[in-house]
């Protein structure tokens, strides 16, 4: 199984093998947290272990294991940065990752189909559910107000929303 993506090399920085990051994660900075990824090197998961790291402004730095100079962080960029589902911490209840939510049935109050989560969009205010069926749909995740269940287990997601919304 591949793991989750939290991340991309996106430069080289400096000449002893560091790189610039660009974080997936929220708050951006818990990319940071991980003493261990995963790199997707030449269409293959690697592991690497994350010697130093630094945040300047909004800047992610890393340096990792086996990598010393600046032809092999040259190497790196583009490469995505993941992380086993294992290797996660456990969600806090009503906090759900978004890489679970993809997938499951939308279904409103009146018990019809809208369809399946697409896709989430990051928005500032809340996030937002991207659900194609028959229509397309974008639907706040508000919980205890557009969103009324969350359920991993049956694989649907409850909401308060009219199917010509």
């Amino acid at each position: 199984m591949d793991p989750l993506v939290i991340g991309r090399v996106v430069a080289a920085v400096g000449l002893r093998g560091w790189v610039k990051v660009q974080s997936f994660t929220r708050p951006f900075d818990n990319l940071l947290s991980y003493s261990n990824v995963s790199l997707e090197v030449n269409n293959e998961w690697k592991k690497y272990s994350v010697i130093d790291s630094q945040q300047k402004g909004s800047s992610l730095r890393v340096l990792f294991s086996s990598c010393s100079d600046r032809n092999c962080a040259s190497d790196l960029i583009g490469c995505d940065i993941g992380v086993f589902r294992a290797d996660l911490p456990d969600s806090a209840v009503n906090e759900f990752y978004w890489a679970d939510i993809i997938g499951l049935e939308v279904i409103n109050c009146q018990d019809e189909l809208l369809g399946t989560v697409a896709g989430l969009l990051e928005t500032g205010a809340n996030d937002v559910l991207e659900v194609h069926g028959e229509r397309s749909y974008l639907i706040p995740f508000v919980q205890n107000v557009h969103i009324l269940e969350v359920s991993l287990v049956t694989g649907c997601i409850r909401v308060d929303w009219h199917i010509d919304d």
